[in-house]
């Protein structure tokens, strides 16, 4: 999207739109941003005593694949060069430890297999979210929320059934 059609959709000139981000890539460093922050703050939400983790980190994961869905349909992506920008940097580390203390909290509870890699999970996680899925949703091979529900189930149940499980002797663990 050009800054000319955001303004447009947005009702306000140009001029407006570079007067608070002087540039495209400042706006998109902006919405990212914010995006997270709503994240880290959904976090600190659904943190109530008593709530299993691994039902915080769906509910989590949930409202923040829903809101990166939207992002993919309008197939907006974030450059490597904002990616590195510290600003980026920093909160996507404060979002990365508290998404480590939901996982590290339902490995304590076993409802999360506790040989499994922390980091690795949300490093796992991270890549979902940097994935395209803009030709799925542009294509109409799926729905934003055919897609969330998707990702989810890849993540607390795999693809494959407990009878495939059983009939591979594959050691498939549950967590």
């Amino acid at each position: 999207m050009s800054m000319d059609e955001l303004a447009a959709r947005l009702n306000v000139s140009k001029a407006t739109l570079y007067h608070h981000y002087p540039s495209k890539e400042e706006l998109m460093l902006a919405v990212a941003l914010r995006t997270m922050r709503m994240a880290e703050n959904e976090i600190s939400a659904t943190t109530v005593p008593g709530l299993p983790a691994v039902v915080q980190l769906e509910r989590v994961l949930r409202g923040a694949f829903q809101r990166r869905a939207d992002l993919w349909a309008a197939q907006v992506s974030l450059s490597d060069t904002l990616r590195r920008d510290p600003r980026f940097r920093k909160q996507l580390a404060r979002l990365r430890a508290a998404v480590e203390a939901i996982v590290d909290r339902g490995k304590a509870e076993k409802d999360i297999n506790p040989r499994l890699s922390t980091p690795i999970i949300v490093h796992t996680i991270q890549q979902i979210f940097q994935g395209s899925y803009e030709e799925l949703l542009a294509g109409g091979r799926c729905s934003g929320d055919e897609l969330v529900d998707t990702l989810l189930h890849l993540l607390f149940n795999g693809i494959a059934t407990d009878q495939v499980h059983r009939g591979t002797g594959l050691r498939m663990e549950k967590p």
